[in-house]
C-alpha cells in the first residue's frame, strides 16, 4: 500500500481536542471534486492541520478518511486495498 499511509494529525480549529488517526495520501489524487496532493489527508489538505505527521503503527480513525477511501475503492477500483 504504497499510495497511502497513516497520519497523526490535530485540526487546527480544534487544538486542545485528542487527534485523529488520517488516511494521508502519496500520490496526487484528482477524482471528480476531490483534489489532494502528496501529504495531504483524505479529508483535508495538509495546511489546515496543526501538525500532521506520519504513524503506520495506528489503524486509521478519522470518519471523513474512512468514508472518503470506501468511496475511492469503488469509483477507482482500489479493491486489493481493502481487507
Amino acid at each position: 500500500m504504497d499510495e497511502f499511509t497513516v497520519g497523526i494529525a490535530l485540526h487546527r480549529a480544534n487544538i486542545g481536542a485528542p487527534g485523529n488517526a488520517h488516511i494521508v495520501t502519496q500520490q496526487p489524487i484528482h477524482v471528480g471534486k476531490l483534489h489532494r496532493e502528496p501529504g495531504d489527508a483524505l479529508c483535508r489538505p495538509r495546511a489546515s492541520f496543526w501538525c500532521l505527521h506520519e504513524d503506520n503503527h495506528e489503524p486509521p480513525t478519522c470518519p471523513k478518511c474512512l468514508a472518503i477511501f470506501d468511496r475511492l475503492i469503488v469509483t477507482c477500483d482500489m479493491s486489493p486495498y481493502r481487507e
